[in-house]
């Protein structure tokens, strides 16, 4: 794939944004109690935060337990939601997210509660994952990249799945700021970006499997691991794109340098009219979809004068 420019954002400050709460340490006794909760930390929800849980949990039926951050959470991760096991996407009494300890955000426990109680979202993101099986099976018969990429990246395909989830998770946490009137940094930004990463990402993974190198065979696991690790969606790579590797003890002082054959293969996916047309479609849909259901109002990714025209005569049939 062809690098890009990786872009500069203001440094996010979670003090401007409404906060969710606070987390105290659950006592021991309380813990060993049957009758009362056995979590390690217990959330004390600020107004808006009770207002939130409230909301969700009076629209599906379900209680709500908040949690902090595993220990091991990537630093700047706002929240998460666990679909699987207690609390989870399948837990007939209640859902549990996850918010960061220190800055737990309002926001931010709309959008995770959003997951949580979203319907779709394990079924969309396990027929993602048969669809980008199918891609690969598809790719071993012919080796056409554009049916590839509209395989595994577009519409059905596991980064389609998981775009659509972080949209609707972004539209149920407006939808409850905007019904208690609550505004802050994190409803005012623009929701689109945060969801649109996953399109690039889906885009970029697909584009790593294409070109992926004819190598030794002791290095394949090494290189794709390598590659797969530059596709990050939640910001700057941390790890550098390399072409060139030891052979080790197999080959003392050989080197295996695929640097030309990647040129070659980021060449080839430029001048391939049907892959990048199959690209743009993707990208186009994406942007389309965040339109549609996070409004102008939320301000969504606008598209290049360049890109709307191309959608406008692609509408018109040509």
């Amino acid at each position: 794939m062809v690098k890009e420019i990786v872009p500069t954002y203001q440094e996010y400050d979670p003090s401007e944004s409404i906060s969710a709460g606070s987390f105290e340490e659950n006592p021991w006794w309380q813990r060993i109690n049957p009758f009362t909760p056995s979590d390690p930390y217990l959330f004390k929800p600020s107004d808006e935060g009770q207002k939130i849980v409230d909301h969700f949990r009076g629209q599906h039926g379900k209680n709500v337990n908040i949690q902090p951050n595993a220990p091991e959470t990537e630093k700047g991760v706002a929240g998460y939601f666990r679909p699987m096991g207690k609390g989870g996407s399948f837990d007939p009494r209640s859902r549990t997210v996850y918010l960061d300890k220190e800055h737990p955000t309002a926001f931010t426990l709309g959008h995770e509660l959003g997951h949580a109680f979203d319907p779709n979202l394990m079924p969309f993101q396990n027929a993602g994952i048969e669809q980008g099986v199918e891609a690969g099976d598809d790719w071993n018969k012919n080796k056409n990249a554009s049916e590839f990429l509209t395989k595994f990246a577009g519409k059905g395909g596991l980064h389609d799945a998981v775009f659509r989830a972080e949209v609707e998770a972004q539209k149920q946490g407006a939808n409850v700021y905007d019904q208690y009137g609550f505004s802050d940094q994190d409803r005012n930004n623009d929701l689109g970006i945060y969801p649109y990463q996953y399109v690039g990402e889906g885009i970029e993974s697909a584009e790593e499997f294409i070109t992926r190198p004819n190598a030794p065979k002791d290095l394949h696991q090494k290189i794709m691991t390598d590659r797969t690790a530059t596709v990050n969606p939640l910001g700057p790579r941390q790890v550098p794109y390399n072409t060139k590797y030891d052979l080790g003890m197999t080959h003392p002082n050989t080197f295996f340098d695929y640097s030309n054959q990647d040129l070659m293969s980021q060449l080839g996916l430029s001048l391939d009219q049907d892959y990048q047309k199959a690209k743009m479609n993707i990208q186009h849909t994406a942007k389309d979809y965040i339109k549609e259901q996070l409004g102008d109002n939320s301000n969504p990714i606008k598209r290049t004068p360049k890109e709307e025209l191309s959608a406008f005569v692609e509408s018109l049939g040509y």
